[in-house]
């Protein structure tokens, strides 16, 4: 009978997106919507001015502090040992400061981003562990720390990261 299966078959595409909704859902974290957007920033960064600046990812702490007064915006040990090649402050569409480190010799991008607040209290909302993102053919592994989310970022898979990670996990 047509009808019964038009019936089945809406219900199987209804149940069909209710599941994606769901594993969607449950990839999601405080400032993921965040991190997929400078995933696209990332993405789109040719002709972008940026301040050259070559030291160690882990030496900018004091940079980022003294000549832009971001605290806390700390590169974790698993970074920490790089060679950055340029640097950029900017604010993003919600006037938020955003920092950013480019790793020219490993395609790497390093950013920092204030945490999410809770609403009733004011308090970042903090997680566990790295989380990972994906937007755009590109893969960011964030974490937060002291109000501040760091995220490595690169072109590619997750498996592109997975050699920092593994060092300090």
């Amino acid at each position: 009978n047509p009808v019964i299966l038009s019936i089945a078959l809406a219900l199987f595409v209804i149940l069909g997106v209710g599941v994606y909704v769901v594993i969607e859902r449950m990839n999601e974290f405080p400032g993921s919507g965040t991190a997929r957007k400078l995933l696209t920033i990332a993405s789109s960064m040719r002709g972008v001015p940026m301040d050259a600046v070559t030291a160690e990812t882990g030496s900018l702490n004091d940079l980022f502090f003294m000549k832009y007064r971001l605290e806390h915006y700390n590169v974790p040990p698993e970074f920490a040992g790089l060679r950055s090649s340029a640097v950029r402050v900017f604010d993003d569409d919600e006037g938020r400061r955003v920092a950013q480190i480019t790793v020219a010799d490993k395609r790497l991008q390093l950013f920092f981003f204030p945490a999410e607040r809770n609403l009733q209290t004011g308090q970042p909302i903090e997680f566990s562990g790295w989380r990972y993102v994906e937007n755009e053919n590109w893969t960011g592994a964030v974490r937060v720390r002291d109000g501040v989310y760091f995220m490595a970022a690169v072109r590619g898979p997750r498996k592109e990261l997975a050699p920092y990670l593994a060092k300090h996990s």
